[in-house]
């Protein structure tokens, strides 16, 4: 199971047998609203994970669903541009 921590920006995969989590990026603290998890599947190319930060609003792309992600769309930046 993954489930994002909106208060603080953490992304953990959580394991119950035995019992415990695994934070998969590395770039928590500039994540202020994570909202919602997406996986990708590449088939051998690895499972990947886009996350959407509700309240700055970039969505960022995790290769291998770990690590620092980078930003594929920036919502942010979209509404500054139509004002």
């Amino acid at each position: 199971m993954v489930g994002a921590n909106s208060s603080n920006g953490r992304i953990l995969e959580v394991a119950f047998d035995p019992p415990g989590s695994t934070e998969l990026n590395s770039a928590a603290s500039s994540r202020v609203g994570l909202q919602s998890l997406v996986f990708r599947d590449d088939g051998a190319a690895g499972v990947h994970l886009l996350a959407a930060d509700s309240k700055r609003g970039p969505v960022f792309f995790y290769s291998g669903a770990a690590d620092q992600g980078a930003i594929v769309l920036d919502t942010a930046a979209l509404r500054e541009s139509h004002h």
